[in-house]
């Protein structure tokens, strides 16, 4: 499973998501497997991030001059943050892990 999804075993974590934010394409509970030598921003991708102590998955998105765009799939609790690359430095926000893989539990 890791070589199809082109990951080095060494980088390979599996991780627990708590709470709703991404629901329901990453629901509380639910397996995240993550890639720690994948932290460069592809550009609408789901990333595990550092964000002033908080962990999170979220949807990631490129701005200029080295912004980043936080997005959740549970739009209506958690709206979109940009961050200029001022806040990412005050904000202590850094990109963790690729998350390529979720496990979510059965009801």
């Amino acid at each position: 499973t890791l070589r199809q999804y082109g990951v080095d075993p060494s980088n390979a974590y599996a991780l627990t998501a708590f709470g709703n934010s991404m629901s329901p394409v990453i629901n509380n509970g639910a397996t995240v497997y993550v890639d720690v030598g994948r932290t460069r921003i592809v550009d609408g991708k789901i990333y595990a991030i550092n964000h002033g102590g908080l962990f999170k998955f979220k949807y990631l998105y490129r701005l200029p001059k080295g912004g980043v765009k936080i997005v959740s799939e549970n739009k209506e609790e958690y709206p979109d943050e940009y961050l200029t690359a001022e806040d990412i430095m005050e904000q202590e926000f850094c990109v963790v892990a690729y998350a390529f893989n979720v496990q979510n539990s059965l009801p």
